[in-house]
């Protein structure tokens, strides 16, 4: 079936989606960013 969409699974998803911030987690390293910036 090259060249067809089915339009059915659309159907089933939000009009506007709005981004979730963070939503897998947020870890910050300061171990790797403390020399880059103390190196500016």
């Amino acid at each position: 079936m090259m060249g067809k969409a089915s339009m059915a699974d659309f159907s089933a998803q939000p009009i506007l989606s709005i981004p979730v911030p963070f939503k897998y987690g947020f870890a910050f390293d300061w171990q790797a960013f403390l020399p880059i910036a103390l190196s500016i």
